[in-house]
């Protein structure tokens, strides 16, 4: 009885642990198999065969994490089709929300917990498969810069509106110089630009940023 007991107590654990956002970003970044497979979601719609084929991985081990990933949250289905007598699922990263300052001043905590946690998730996944994958290696336009920072309220401010300006002038560039991603076509590689402003959780260890031309 008492082992029963400490069985379901464990389990129940497990289950929380499961549903906080810190658990989901982590554990989807945790394989590198999950890893490939948010990054590629986070791109476009795809199904576990067609994961499999670009990443030269067995089916079955694709499919596993792709069940697992769902369980979390943190892929959707999209839709299912009929192929050559079977089933096919398709899937998506679940959509991270684009809001503005003053609608986020409205939301709750819980969805300010969830919106973060996905932010984080895509630009965690994004930099750990181009680190597996060899891409910042011999990158010349490579450009990251982590800066802890201790403002006054009017520092806040002053850090808040100038990344307001530079997203406002990122969407401008990427509307004026965006190059249509044709299927089965090769073009110019995807880039990804991030940022991030937020109060530290804890102590961490400073790190200089790396020289930027």
């Amino acid at each position: 009885m008492a082992k029963s007991k400490d069985k379901e107590e464990k389990k129940g654990q497990k289950q929380s642990a499961r549903a906080t956002e810190e658990h989901k970003v982590s554990y989807s970044v945790n394989h590198p198999v999950r890893l490939d497979v948010v990054s590629i979601l986070f791109e476009r719609v795809a199904s576990p065969n067609e994961m499999a084929d670009q990443l030269r991985v067995a089916l079955g081990n694709v499919s596993f994490h792709v069940t697992e990933l769902v369980k979390d949250r943190v892929i959707e289905l999209v839709k299912t089709e009929q192929r050559r007598g079977a089933i096919e699922h398709y899937y998506r990263a679940c959509t991270r929300p684009e809001i503005s300052n003053e609608e986020l001043k409205k939301m709750p905590k819980a969805t300010r917990r969830k919106m973060a946690a996905l932010h984080i998730q895509a630009i965690v996944a994004e930099g750990l498969a181009s680190l597996k994958h060899g891409k910042m290696d011999a990158d010349d336009d490579l450009n990251l810069i982590w800066m802890p920072m201790a403002l006054d309220e009017e520092g806040r401010e002053k850090v808040s509106k100038l990344q307001a300006e530079m997203f406002e002038q990122l969407e401008a560039i990427k509307a004026k110089h965006s190059v249509p991603q044709e299927e089965g076509k090769s073009g110019p590689p995807m880039r990804i630009a991030a940022m991030m402003w937020f109060e530290r959780g804890g102590i961490a260890r400073s790190m200089p940023p790396l020289p930027v031309d």
